[in-house]
């Protein structure tokens, strides 16, 4: 049977307007989650024999299972993206938004203020006669759970350099020292100036502007950093949380978008559309202190912007590595671990935030070795 992600993968490749960053999957469609035993499901809005002929079609004949839904994918996605309308009302009660795709529901993360949210809902439902209630459903929002003692008696024990090899070849998930502290490199890349950048999460560098750089390690040799400081004041703090690595063009330097683990090097690309429709899909996660980890991700949406939220937790250290849809032949980049808690940063943000502090694009780097 082939790979989950990569049948999910084939579909959405189908219907993503990569040049506009856009998505529209048709009518049919609901969204896939996975089964108990990890077997796909496809949700579809009405089950017939040609629709589920059609679905075979998009997704390549791919084997896989049907349930019937009322709403439809792109009526839940509007329906989250729209909640942006009342952003001002709702953000003493609210957090975010995701769609839940087996409960084919936009749910609400709430704050533990439950009675005051639902009378400012009540409201906003009676005066906006285009807002359907009944596509949503709220939760108080659950925190991970906090790391465990042994992770904790491991943090000391992480490794604090690494020495380059003979090609200089830098990949993510080598580490990343900023002084007395480090994290982990995340991504490979290059802008349209033609520089070569190493990506990470920020929060090392306190936050600094990006016309001072910073010093930082990369496999014992020292590079200038910069973090991509805040302009938006309605986004989420992970939002900002982010760095570039700039690696000298006089140097002679290699990069690639392979995750090292010793003997394995995976290869991915970065991918930045159709985020939402991952929610509740299995991510892999690389640190140098946790090595790779797998579970479940959500992707909360709030005001315009997507974070991760990884259903597991990291050690200090992991910030900046990579996080990851797994597929047979590629894994696709979804974005940067930024706390022990297992918050992400997306890499939709990242390359937006890099084009608004420098004006250039960024994109990934392959380099197969």
């Amino acid at each position: 049977m082939a790979n989950c992600n990569e049948i999910v993968f084939s579909f959405w490749d189908k219907y993503t307007d990569y040049d506009e960053d856009l998505y529209l999957p048709p009518d049919y469609f609901g969204g896939f989650s996975r089964s108990e035993d990890n077997n796909l499901i496809m949700y579809i809005t009405e089950d017939t024999a040609e629709i589920r002929k059609q679905a075979k079609a998009d997704c390549d004949g791919a084997d896989f299972s049907f349930v019937e839904v009322e709403h439809s994918f792109n009526q839940l996605n509007e329906a989250m993206l729209s909640l942006d309308r009342f952003s001002k009302r709702l953000e003493a009660f609210t957090c975010g938004a995701y769609i839940d795709i087996p409960k084919n529901k936009v749910a609400v993360l709430l704050i533990p203020d439950f009675e005051g949210f639902k009378k400012e809902w009540a409201s906003i439902v009676a005066d906006n006669e285009d807002i359907d209630p009944d596509l949503y459903t709220f939760e108080i929002k659950k925190e991970p759970p906090a790391i465990d003692d042994s992770a904790k008696s491991q943090i000391d024990n992480a490794p604090t350099s690494l020495t380059p090899n003979t090609t200089y070849a830098f990949y993510p998930g080598i580490q990343s020292s900023f002084g007395n502290s480090y994290g982990t490199i995340s991504f490979c890349a290059y802008d349209s100036l033609g520089r070569y950048l190493l990506i990470t999460h920020a929060h090392n560098l306190g936050f600094t502007s990006t016309i001072s750089p910073r010093t930082v390690t990369v496999a014992g040799l020292n590079m200038d950093a910069y973090t991509l400081s805040p302009t938006a004041t309605n986004a989420p703090a992970v939002y900002y949380d982010a760095a570039y690595i700039v690696i000298p063009s006089t140097a002679s330097y290699t990069v690639s978008n392979k995750v090292n683990n010793t003997t394995t090097r995976i290869s991915y690309v970065a991918l930045d559309s159709q985020l939402s429709s991952y929610s509740g899909g299995n991510v892999s996660a690389y640190g140098v202190y946790s090595g790779f980890k797998s579970s479940t991700v959500t992707v909360v949406y709030s005001s315009g912007f997507y974070t991760l939220q990884v259903n597991t937790t990291f050690g200090s250290g992991d910030s900046g590595g990579p996080i990851y849809l797994t597929g047979n032949s590629q894994n696709r980049l979804i974005g940067i671990i930024i706390t022990q808690q297992g918050v992400g940063n997306t890499w939709k943000n990242i390359r937006d935030r890099y084009y608004t502090a420098t004006g250039q694009t960024l994109s990934p780097y392959l380099y197969n070795y």
